[in-house]
């Protein structure tokens, strides 16, 4: 049996035409939908803040942070995380560094930057 040649009707459209057609079907998608999707995805990707606002937080609660617990919460490797440090110290904030009886460090800020600024204001 001979195969039949493609005509008009069977034959794919030209590659520009699918793609119009995609766009065609994302514009009609709703706005609001649009919208909830990249509210969704923004909090997934960045829940609560920056990541130097996520180490800031670790380091103000009353236990501190360790190195271990600064990488989990930024994906950052520990040089990377150390130099955060540092550039938090170049930034006014006073890190108190201490050993725990396992002999791992604790970073921890200290109040006395909160006390600094307080006088700097009055």
């Amino acid at each position: 049996m001979a195969k039949l040649k493609p005509t008009a009707s069977t034959a794919k459209p030209p590659r520009s035409a699918r793609t119009h057609s995609a766009v065609i079907k994302k514009a009609v998608q709703s706005k609001t939908a649009r919208q909830r999707r990249a509210a969704q995805a923004e909090t997934q990707l960045n829940p609560g803040g920056t990541k130097q606002a996520h180490v800031i937080a670790l380091l103000e609660r009353d236990t501190g942070a360790t190195l271990d617990d600064l990488v989990a919460a930024t994906g950052w490797l520990p040089h990377t995380t150390r130099a955060a440090l540092t550039g938090l110290r170049h930034k006014g904030f006073v890190l108190d560094k201490s050993k725990r009886q396992d002999g791992i460090t604790v970073y921890c800020i200290s109040s006395a930057r909160q006390a600094s600024e307080a006088g700097k204001s009055g």
